[in-house]
């Protein structure tokens, strides 16, 4: 399999993996979903809740803001404090410490009347994405490379049928003019009425990684491969406990 980092589009990091399949590249995606460790508020120790939430809800809302540490380990656990009175709680109210961050500050997480308050203890701990999504580090997906095979000769609408504006005219034959931004909607096809078909490459994918903010996209690759290493140590410890 050939890789190569493409370019990075808002949050997200996209990639070109070619000479490679539909099952190795969907192995990448799950690995990076379930076995990359990450910090995540694991345990919400509630002092006081005055506001509409129950206790529970407040606490799984919680565990869902990205926390980012970048220096831990298996046994790595400390804890936060969100304590405030009225107005709208957001993520950058959470009082960290000098090992940790949230790196994004504006997420709502509770409305308080005027007079009402919170006060939280939020443990951290580590984990991965396997036993719950609050240890997911990123937001994973892929689409096949695609081509552009004409029959007849089309208008203009159908270059406007594309939302991302890949599309172009050049001496009568419908091009892509950003292959690796087109995520195969096929609404350019629909709109053609069989004058355009979107062609797969089965063996070629854009691959794209848009972190959460709990790791950054090298410790993302990082994690990945020792989280595979430990997958398949232990499977090799099984297979030679059945001889």
């Amino acid at each position: 399999m050939n890789v190569k980092y493409l370019k990075k589009v808002g949050f997200g990091h996209k990639f070109l993996l070619q000479d490679t399949r539909y099952d190795v590249v969907n192995g990448i995606r799950r690995g990076i979903a379930s076995y990359v460790r990450t910090m995540a508020i694991d345990k919400v120790l509630v002092y006081k809740n005055e506001s509409v939430m129950p206790d529970e809800f407040l606490a799984h809302r919680l565990g869902l803001v990205p926390v980012r540490v970048d220096d831990f380990d298996e046994k790595t656990e400390f804890s936060m404090y969100l304590q405030k009175t009225g107005g709208v709680v957001k993520s950058g109210d959470i009082e960290t410490n000098g090992m940790s961050e949230i790196p994004f500050k504006n997420v709502p997480i509770i409305k308080l009347n005027d007079k009402d308050s919170i006060e939280l203890e939020l443990v951290v701990k580590p984990g991965m994405g396997k036993d719950h999504v609050k240890w997911n580090p990123a937001l994973v997906y892929y689409n096949n490379v695609p081509t552009i095979k004409q029959h007849k000769s089309v208008d203009k609408s159908v270059i406007d049928a594309c939302p991302r504006h890949c599309l172009e005219i050049k001496a009568s034959k419908v091009v892509l003019n950003d292959i690796y931004n087109c995520d195969v909607c096929k609404y350019c096809e629909i709109a053609s009425n069989g004058a355009i078909e979107v062609v797969l490459d089965e063996n070629s994918f854009v691959f794209t990684i848009e972190p959460y903010g709990n790791l950054s996209l090298e410790a993302i690759i990082k994690g990945l491969d020792e989280g595979f290493s430990k997958e398949f140590d232990d499977l090799e410890k099984q297979i030679k406990s059945i001889k």
